[in-house]
């Protein structure tokens, strides 16, 4: 039997998640509360109404009608101010729409959220090559998050040494193996 005291617990952390802008963990641990205990699922739906409204502006940048895709972004952003990745995905879709000064504006919202990427590129997070799957994370928040914030920038590329040599450092631990196994 699971102990149903632990379902505040696992909300608790999902929340957190959520503000890490990782919905896919803040739904794990949903899912394991509701399971516990399904009081918790309004929680879980709340979770999936994200999902539905980020689905939806992405397939709406898709269709380039980014209006709509704004128009998700900003119900998600007002309901979940501290979800990060609304702020970042409304961004993207501001720059499309040649409002660069919105897109910067949101981009500024979702760092001020969650500003591990600031961290990354000051060394703040070099423990993490202690790690495979922290590696990979630093990895890709070195490169792909600077290639996003900074589109058509030459900031874009400019942490793509350090996230070279944490490549390589994930590379010669044997990172790769351990991950794909």
């Amino acid at each position: 039997d699971i102990d149903p005291s632990f379902a505040p617990a696992r909300v608790a952390l999902s929340k957190i998640w959520l503000r890490k802008g990782d919905l896919s963990k803040a739904n794990e641990y949903a899912n394991w509360a509701v399971r516990i205990d399904e009081d918790f699922r309004p929680w879980w739906e709340k979770l999936n109404e994200i999902r539905a409204g980020i689905q939806n502006g992405q397939k709406y940048v898709q269709q380039s009608d980014l209006d709509r895709a704004v128009d998700e972004y900003e119900a998600i952003s007002e309901k979940f101010p501290y979800y990060s990745q609304a702020h970042y995905y409304m961004g993207i879709a501001k720059y499309k729409q040649k409002d660069f000064q919105q897109a910067a504006l949101s981009f500024e919202n979702a760092l001020k959220i969650y500003p591990d990427y600031q961290k990354a590129i000051k060394n703040e997070y070099d423990y993490w090559h202690d790690n495979a799957a922290e590696c990979l994370a630093l990895i890709i928040l070195l490169d792909q998050f600077s290639r996003n914030l900074f589109r058509n920038n030459p900031q874009a590329f400019a942490m793509d040494n350090k996230a070279r040599l944490v490549a390589n450092h994930a590379i010669n631990k044997g990172y790769c193996e351990k991950l794909t196994n």
